[in-house]
């Protein structure tokens, strides 16, 4: 899943599958964030994020129709297993639903760094933890 893509793509994946990214949540317990409040006041976690905010709505709906009924499972949509014909792992689908998926982080720009000025990031792909 992860070979086929570049490395800023690749690194945004492994952030949304293990939640170790720039989200208020996360950013929050290290000391990057006071609060863990998306810009919408839900808390923003990547489900929330990939399911809920209504602030991303219509990248949303352009992530639906690209995706389908992959839209109802977090799971899913992060390259969870699903089964296609005769038991076998659907590949092709599973690899257009991720592409579908870091192109919406990408859009939703809420992936990128948020470190307050003067902390360790220079932009290197290094992100909290």
């Amino acid at each position: 899943m992860y070979g086929s893509l570049p490395r800023n793509r690749a690194y945004l994946l492994t952030q949304l599958r293990t939640g170790h990214n720039w989200l208020s949540t996360y950013a929050k317990k290290f000391g990057f964030r006071d609060n863990d409040r998306c810009e919408c006041g839900a808390q923003e976690t990547v489900s929330h994020v990939l399911l809920e905010c209504p602030k991303l709505r219509d990248l949303r709906k352009e992530l639906r129709r690209k995706v389908g009924d992959a839209l109802n499972s977090v799971s899913s949509l992060l390259g969870g297993s699903s089964e296609g014909e005769r038991g076998k792992p659907d590949t092709v689908s599973r690899a257009k639903t991720v592409q579908a998926v870091v192109d919406f982080a990408e859009a939703s720009q809420r992936f990128r760094s948020r470190a307050p000025q003067g902390q360790p990031n220079n932009g290197s792909g290094n992100g909290p933890g």
